[in-house]
């Protein structure tokens, strides 16, 4: 599988300059940018997304750990994510930890050592909720969707359960002793 130094080869040019071209800089002169791209094709050139990601120090990707990816409720959120997930460039990885905390904390971990840019925890709490104090202590980007933990300040996206089922509109009634109107 060719690299980057095979293209720079072929082209006649650096490889900070193949670099520049891959990247859309303006700054590399039109017949330059042209061998380059010609030498990329002509060796079936691919970026490595892992050196990619070395150097930007970011991966394209958000992870999504759930409690249980099954759940309907989950996988309408989930179609939500990935469109915009896919706006905006980024790639998806999920892990469905079947509500065992030992699975979740070796998802959790597995992703947030640099394979992840963010990530999205969604289900309820299950097991030691520590690692996941950790995360926003050390400013890791996370999202905790439908999943609550005691006096964390976090990013929290939450149903309105109780707001959801009133009627009329702005009514709420305490279902289990008040008559619905008929």
């Amino acid at each position: 599988m060719p690299n980057i130094s095979d293209v720079a080869r072929r082209a006649g040019v650096s490889r900070t300059t193949v670099s520049r071209v891959l990247n859309g800089k303006d700054d590399v002169n039109e017949e330059t940018r042209r061998r380059v791209l010609e030498a990329i094709k002509e060796l079936n050139y691919r970026p490595s997304a892992l050196a990619r990601s070395l150097v930007k120090q970011k991966t394209d990707t958000i992870g999504v750990i759930l409690s249980d990816i099954t759940d309907p409720f989950f996988s309408l959120i989930i179609q939500g994510v990935e469109d915009v997930a896919h706006k905006f460039g980024y790639g998806i990885v999920y892990a469905s930890m079947r509500w065992d905390p030992q699975i979740k904390h070796n998802y959790v971990s597995f992703l947030r050592n640099g394979r992840v840019d963010g990530l999205l925890m969604m289900g309820h709490t299950v097991g030691n909720e520590d690692y996941v104090r950790e995360m926003v202590e050390d400013k890791f980007p996370l999202v905790l969707v439908e999943y609550w933990i005691e006096n964390l300040k976090a990013n929290f996206i939450s149903i309105d359960n109780k707001g959801g089922v009133t009627w009329p509109p702005g009514t709420c009634w305490d279902l289990g002793t008040a008559a619905l109107p008929m």
